[in-house]
């Protein structure tokens, strides 16, 4: 199917501040294309460019020399890079995450064990999108990061929940598909992460924390063992703690809900729960592809 395409020309402008010229792109003419190889296209004028910083632990920010060259420092809390990453992210841009993650240096255990942590999560979101392998390297580097650091127990609870995480995605998606149900794994494994979902429900410091245990429970009941009557009952816990402090478990839950219900279900209640479900997912969070689980 045909379509039209706009070629540009640049077309250099002085910035707005009167300093340097920098150049814009100007839209020319039209050109006929005969397809686009991907559904989903991508544009953007702006350049990432990440450099290096520095973050001290003492005051959780990052030092960063200004860009006039006078070697003066500005602050960046961590809490604002680590957040900025996680954005990233959940569009879709798994590697921008990771950069702009790397190119911060730690200058404390503290700061470098928060940044390991949300490194390890950004890979593994990144291998259940794209069938990489990076996730297990970087939770190698997270442990060792967080053991000489003085963490707070819901960093240590975030560690454990990776990792729970990582075994449960090694279960269900192999070989660039997804695997659901007990045939061809084996059951000890799965035991022990129905076992460690469980702990970690219990060592919880927060509702939704907790309200994610719940959801990986239903998880491993329901893609795991096969039990379609034990999943909506976790997936029913983890939707009361999202819809009270955590929009992506809340929609997780109801997307998972969607699925459950009465036999035959009833497709009103199907139908609200979807609905609910892509209400609580805000444009940054559409990712372009998603696995069923």
């Amino acid at each position: 199917m045909a379509c039209r395409a706009r070629i540009a020309s640049r077309a250099k402008i002085a910035s707005l501040t009167g300093s340097q010229p920098f150049e814009f792109l100007r839209p020319e003419r039209d050109v006929l294309v005969d397809r686009v190889s991907h559904p989903h296209l991508q544009c953007s004028f702006l350049v990432d460019s990440f450099r290096p910083t520095t973050l001290f632990a003492m005051t959780n920010t990052v030092a960063k020399t200004s860009a006039d060259g006078t070697g003066a420092l500005t602050g960046i809390p961590v809490d604002d890079v680590i957040a900025a990453a996680r954005e990233l992210a959940r569009g879709g841009r798994w590697h921008r995450a990771a950069r702009l993650l790397d190119a911060t240096t730690a200058a404390g255990p503290q700061a470098r064990a928060l940044l390991a942590l949300a490194a390890a999560e950004v890979a593994l979101e990144g291998d259940r999108f794209c069938g990489t392998s990076a996730a297990n390297g970087r939770l190698n580097i997270a442990e060792e990061a967080c053991a000489t650091a003085d963490l707070d127990p819901g960093s240590r609870w975030d560690l454990a929940f990776l990792w729970l995480r990582h075994g449960y995605f090694d279960q269900v998606l192999s070989a660039g598909g997804f695997y659901p149900g007990p045939e061809g794994k084996d059951p000890d494994v799965v035991a022990d992460l129905r076992r460690r979902a469980g702990e970690l429900r219990g060592l919880a410091p927060d509702d939704v924390r907790r309200g994610w245990a719940e959801m990986y429970l239903g998880l491993i009941a329901d893609n795991l063992y096969g039990q379609r009557d034990v999943a909506p009952a976790h997936y029913q816990a983890a939707l009361g703690a999202g819809e009270s402090g955590d929009d992506l478990l809340a929609r997780e839950a109801l997307r998972h809900l969607g699925d459950h219900g009465p036999v035959p279900r009833p497709l009103r209640l199907v139908a609200d729960r979807r609905s609910r479900s892509r209400a609580r997912r805000p444009a940054y969070r559409r990712a372009p592809w998603r696995w069923p689980a």
